[in-house]
């Protein structure tokens, strides 16, 4: 037993040794390439010489039987792939397919672009970061590479290729050779230096993801862009063809099942799909795609027309990649359903309707500042909605839109209130609606308010997601009820709350009419819950002039509270007795007054770290600056109600006299004075069954 036992250790380390030997002269000869020749490595010959399996299967996942590829056909039945690589590669130069994506060849020069520069230095800017994509010692990129704070969204934005779309676009502007020998460069490491493993990964250079987004993106634009110029070299575009069935095979496999993600993925299929008709599994692939993006209309967007992870930017990219999906089923000769077209018109027109004065979205849960006026012009130009370009020129061109300023989103349980669409109009957004499929932040209830071209309430951000910066600012304030113009209790943010709304919010919490809008919510669910606590805030809105917030606290016992006012970084702001402002000269200001018998401390908190994070502000993914906060904290015994008067100005914020009337566990009156010389008495309900009253005494 015991000399049986040693026989097979023996034999199983002679076998170890055998096969570690074979692996290290296998990896010594692939490196011996790597490091002397791949770079040298051009020609349709070369191709077939250092890639015969990859030439092989390309021609194995082309429908050679598919219009202009008889001589392909013919040379790859007589066993001449290197011949057939050419015939397709001038089949392609002279061809149709992905005529939308082509460019005429630029006249050749040496002209320089400054972006472009950077990327033949190996240094990538990534979402406001610049730094170096560190290199192999064969030469290759490593594509694995996580960025400076350790960010995958780092690996996964350089693993999209925009970086490489840049090279191709400086080639055609300046008809400087460099920029596409570098592309092919690029496109030879990336394709041989990562192999496609039929695996679902999370890693970089393969999350599904990325790779919809290489197809329905940066891929197609590259290789047909440069196809009149015939720049790419015969290897790059001939390894960049052989992966394309790669790319489908995954996405076709491991595609997420919901959100966003499926979108892109779907939308990648579509585009390369429209793009590379002559792959065999197109149509099936397309079929395919149809079924999820169809049902994925109707699971994602609400009646009233808003993605369900209710955030503007991702609101945004859904929105981007249901039309670039529509244009490439277009392409390919397919209908969509009905529902399809009249869902993303709705897209539009909420994208139009909540654009802020100065032609930025929302800022909310994992949105960037977007720049959105552009795209809103070239829409409306396009479907010839005259109420979307009143909107986007601030009523210089269209006409004004019949449904007034303030718009309802009821599924969505947003409220974006305004007195008109001037640029120095006022605008403000109310969060009253449900958590969202993804991208959440614990922010409901939160109020953003902005007039005179500036913001002056905000929400403080988007911040990074993954990495140093993550760790720093994200998950203890940037999607935290913290970072959000809420209330904590007992020092305790809001907890989760419902993800997808099963009907629209009760018409009885909102008014909307020609004087004054008025909406109110509610939550109940807080981290680390002690008892029952309910904070309803009402909002009530005199148009052109002034917002009056009620926040009722519903409590089993007493509570530490701190109410939260975020105000944007270029606010200079100053607290007065219990009162605060911006005090800007010469711009428009905004002044905060509490009313009620709560009995506040109140702190200005800029870029704090310690106790606990505040005052910061995030506008875009990875730019952060320290912005003012304006904490109100108090202890109460029992239940209380309080109300916020929110005064904005063209100069300097005037003397405003405001008072509580009178009030109930049903209403609370306001009375308010302010520059106009005009007593306003704002009756506000916080409960149901009583009706927003506006009185306006001269």
């Amino acid at each position: 037993m015991m000399f049986n036992n040693l026989l097979f250790k023996k034999t199983f380390l002679l076998n170890l040794f055998i096969l570690l030997v074979i692996f290290m002269q296998n990896t010594q000869a692939q490196d011996k390439v790597s490091k002397a020749s791949w770079k040298k490595l051009k020609t349709a010959e070369d191709f077939c010489k250092a890639y015969p399996k990859r030439a092989e299967a390309l021609f194995r996942y082309l429908n050679l039987d598919y219009p202009g590829l008889e001589k392909v056909r013919g040379f790859v039945k007589n066993k001449k792939l290197s011949q057939a690589c050419k015939a397709l590669l001038f089949y392609y130069k002279n061809g149709t397919s992905g005529s939308w994506l082509r460019k005429p060849k630029p006249t050749p020069g040496i002209s320089k672009n400054k972006k472009a520069d950077t990327i033949l230095k190996d240094i990538y800017t990534v979402q406001s970061v610049t730094h170096r994509q560190p290199r192999f010692k064969n030469g290759k990129i490593n594509w694995s590479y996580l960025g400076p704070n350790n960010d995958r969204e780092w690996g996964w934005l350089v693993n999209r290729h925009s970086n490489l779309n840049h090279l191709a676009k400086a080639y055609l502007n300046t008809g400087n050779k460099i920029y596409i020998d570098f592309l092919s460069e690029l496109i030879h490491d990336w394709v041989t230096s990562n192999p496609y493993t039929r695996k679902n990964t999370y890693e970089s250079e393969w999350r599904v993801l990325e790779v919809g987004l290489r197809l329905g993106g940066s891929w197609p634009r590259i290789f047909y862009s440069l196809q009149e110029s015939g720049g790419l070299t015969p290897v790059a575009q001939l390894l960049m063809l052989s992966s394309v069935p790669e790319h489908l095979d995954c996405l076709h496999r491991f595609h997420a099942k919901k959100g966003n993600h499926i979108l892109m993925e779907m939308n990648g299929v579509a585009n390369a799909c429209a793009a590379w008709p002559e792959f065999k599994k197109t149509k099936s692939y397309v079929k395919y795609a149809i079924q999820l993006t169809s049902a994925e209309m109707n699971r994602q967007v609400y009646p009233d027309g808003v993605q369900m992870e209710l955030t503007s930017h991702y609101h945004t990219v859904s929105f981007r990649n249901f039309d670039q999906f529509e244009k490439a089923i277009n392409r390919v000769g397919h209908k969509l359903p009905k529902h399809y077209g009249n869902k993303l018109m709705l897209m539009r027109d909420y994208l139009a309707y909540t654009m802020r004065p100065s032609g930025y979205g929302i800022l909310n849960n994992d949105s960037s500042m977007d720049f959105n006026k552009p795209r809103i012009i070239k829409m409306a130009k396009k479907f010839k909605r005259d109420n979307w370009l009143y909107i986007a020129t601030n009523g210089q061109e269209g006409l004004k839109p019949k449904k007034g300023g303030t718009v309802i989103y009821p599924w969505a349980g947003q409220l974006i209130m305004r007195n008109g669409y001037e640029a120095m109009d006022q605008w403000a957004f109310f969060d009253m609606g449900p958590w969202g499929l993804g991208h959440q932040h614990n922010d409901k209830l939160h109020l953003s308010i902005s007039a005179f071209g500036r913001d002056f309430i905000v929400d403080s951000g988007r911040f990074p997601y993954t990495g140093k910066m993550a760790k720093r600012f994200r998950w203890n304030y940037g999607n935290h009820s913290s970072g959000h113009n809420v209330i904590l209790v007992d020092g305790q943010g809001q907890d989760k709350g419902v993800l997808v709304a099963k009907k629209p919010i009760n018409q009885d919490t909102y008014k909307i009419s020609p004087a004054f809008d008025y909406a109110r919510s509610s939550h109940n669910r807080f981290e680390k819950q002690k008892g029952n606590i309910k904070h309803t805030r009402s909002i009530f809105y005199v148009k052109g002039k002034f917002w009056v917030v009620v926040d009722k606290i519903n409590t089993d016992r007493p509570r530490k509270i701190q109410v939260l006012w975020h105000w944007h970084p270029k606010c200079n702001v100053v607290k007065n007795d219990l009162e605060v402002s911006s005090i800007d000269k010469g711009k428009g200001n905004l002044g905060i007054i509490p009313l009620g018998d709560v009995k506040w401390n109140l702190k200005i908190v800029k870029g704090q770290e310690k106790p606990r994070m505040q005052g910061w502000y995030s506008e875009q993914y990875n730019i952060i600056e320290p912005s003012p906060t304006a904490v109100y904290s108090a202890s109460i015994e029992k239940s209380s109600t309080f109300a916020w008067i929110f005064y904005p100005s063209k100069g300097q914020v005037p003397q405003v006299k405001a008072s509580i009337i009178s009030q109930n566990r049903s209403q609370i009156t306001v009375s308010i004075s302010g520059e106009d010389k005009v007593n306003y008495q704002v009756t506000v309900p916080i409960a149901d069954k009583v009706k927003p009253i506006l009185k306006v005494i001269k």
